[in-house]
């Protein structure tokens, strides 16, 4: 990519994080209400439409939000850096939460 704009006469540094960040997938019909018990932020279709991300906190863990779907169902991923103990700590408490019998963890 960085080949491609600096033949279009751009000036652009790209950095890969890939090994910075953790992903977790959400999916299924009940997972709005898993996050919405997460977060004060608005989730509904209206304010979080399908193919945006969004920055908000769930369980007081600063993320990246994106609103997809692989597989047709409810999801999202939910994106956290993980640059630090604190980031790695933070990113396994959201999983604990997410750990009850409506919901299973893989």
């Amino acid at each position: 990519m960085e080949e491609h704009a600096r033949r279009w006469g751009h000036d652009v540094t790209l950095t890969n994080t890939t090994d910075d960040t953790a992903v977790l997938g959400v999916a299924g019909p009940k997972s709005r209400d898993l996050l919405s018990k997460l977060t004060s932020t608005d989730l509904s279709n209206k304010a979080f439409p399908f193919m945006t991300s969004q920055k908000l906190t769930l369980a007081g863990v600063d993320i990246m939000a994106l609103r997809i779907s692989y597989t047709g169902k409810k999801q999202g991923n939910l994106n956290h850096r993980l640059t630090s103990r604190k980031g790695v700590h933070q990113f396994r408490y959201f999983l604990s939460l997410m750990r009850t019998p409506q919901f299973i963890c893989y």
